[in-house]
């Protein structure tokens, strides 16, 4: 199964305007996506683009940062009524999806499928050098995630 995000430029706008804001901080933010399957092929259609504010993070360092589980069950709250799926989108020094497989990453996404079976949800990865991704499945494995800007992949 091949899976896409599919990012119009305004929304790639958006998210580069919110994560590349020097100097370099670690930020996070929610995507919603709707989900068009197709033989083969399953594709993220992003809804909605909601960054945490200063206040709903607990901590937030160079390399590191935590938020409330509240602004989480908030989100799912509201992505379980619109039908939507979740992406889990922060920033990091390079786009490099090997190196944030952490137990805080995988426990959003165990609370995700335990909240929302029905969804299919992803992680962003948002950096100097550019974006990625990867899909999270029930199991907590993951796939590839091609994202796709105006017909162009910028990233897999």
């Amino acid at each position: 199964m091949e899976y896409r995000l599919l990012l119009k430029n305004d929304w790639h706008n958006c998210m580069k305007s919110y994560f590349g804001k020097k100097p370099f901080t670690m930020k996070s933010a929610f995507l919603l996506t709707e989900i068009q399957n197709e033989p083969a092929r399953c594709t993220l259609l992003l809804s909605e683009f909601i960054p945490l504010e200063e206040t709903d993070y607990e901590s937030r360092a160079m390399n590191s940062m935590s938020f409330s589980s509240r602004v989480l069950f908030d989100i799912l709250q509201k992505a379980s009524h619109d039908k939507k799926s979740l992406i889990f989108v922060h920033s990091q020094r390079t786009a490099d999806t090997s190196s944030f497989e952490s137990n805080d990453t995988k426990m959003i996404f165990r609370i995700s499928y335990a909240y929302m079976p029905f969804g299919i949800h992803a992680s962003l990865y948002f950096a100097e050098n550019g974006i990625s991704g990867k899909i999270w499945l029930p199991t907590l494995s993951t796939n590839p995630l091609n994202i796709i800007c105006n017909e162009e992949r910028i990233c897999s």
